[in-house]
């Protein structure tokens, strides 16, 4: 398949095959590019640096520099408004948009990855796999899960882990798990994701009201610190996560699912000093 075709992000696209060219033709150079494309240089530079967008009135241009035949035009077009959506509704829109322009093979895999990250479910039931418990028919997986869940979706959910290889089914109707993970572009990760985000943080709100205290544990923690060591606390909260997953890995036996949730988030406005540090390129 063409690498197009397998692209998330087409500025990501646009710099390798600026850099295809530049091995190829040393004098193929930002300038040059950008008077192929009649745009100003500096802002060819930003967006293949991921900071600015290619307005769509120069896709043609971009098609004709590197060959494009007009359904890989249009593809590239798709990329553009799908990488500019903003809100669930439109995302999953432009991704379908994406997906009919994509080979069967492909789209059937994303298209099961979107699913995948678009509920909390499948999440929910895989970990229920990984106790091992005896009975692992929907209806006790979905006995089992909180809230609980009607056998006919938890069917839905065991179909799609066995499409993604995650799971398999076994003669005497077990499942196997497989030990992998599905990975997916930056950009993928970031735009569908949030769905699966959001609702988790919609399942801690129920638990408030719904699981008592002494099986949960929903702090809140507000801080004051630099715009600059924001980093650092990204990297904090990292290093906990890593934690998690080392104390989940030695936890034996485990006999119970938990949904860790952790957010960081600004309660103040930007800074003009943090703005301007964070335009500087």
């Amino acid at each position: 398949m063409d690498s197009l075709y397998e692209a998330e992000d087409y500025r990501t696209w646009m710099r390798e095959r600026y850099e295809e060219r530049k091995r190829i033709q040393p004098n193929f150079s930002y300038r040059f590019m950008a008077m192929r494309l009649e745009m100003d240089a500096g802002q060819l530079v930003k967006i293949l640096q991921g900071k600015l967008h290619l307005v769509p009135q120069k896709i043609p241009a971009v098609a004709k520099l590197f060959g494009l035949d007009p359904r890989s035009e249009r593809f590239l077009e798709a990329l553009v408004r799908f990488s500019k959506a903003t809100g669930t509704q439109e995302i999953s829109r432009r991704w379908d948009e994406i997906q009919s322009l994509r080979e069967v093979q492909s789209r059937e895999l994303e298209q099961d990855q979107y699913e995948f990250y678009s509920t909390w479910l499948p999440t929910a039931v895989r970990g229920v796999l990984s106790l091992g418990e005896p009975d692992q028919t929907p209806k006790a997986i979905g006995n089992r899960i909180v809230p609980r869940t009607d056998a006919p979706e938890v069917e839905r959910a065991l179909e799609l882990l066995e499409r993604l290889g995650l799971a398999t089914r076994e003669p005497g109707g077990g499942w196997t798990l497989a030990h992998k993970h599905i990975r997916t572009g930056d950009l993928w990760r970031q735009k569908t994701v949030r769905q699966f985000q959001a609702d988790t943080m919609r399942l801690a709100t129920d638990a408030l009201e719904t699981i008592p205290a002494k099986r949960r544990d929903i702090s809140t923690l507000t801080l004051t610190l630099a715009e600059k060591d924001l980093p650092l606390l990204k990297e904090r909260v990292a290093e906990f996560r890593r934690d998690l997953v080392r104390l989940a890995e030695e936890s034996d036996p485990a006999d119970s699912v938990y949904q860790v949730n952790v957010q960081v988030f600004p309660m103040t406005s930007e800074t003009s000093r943090a703005r301007r540090k964070g335009g500087a390129t």
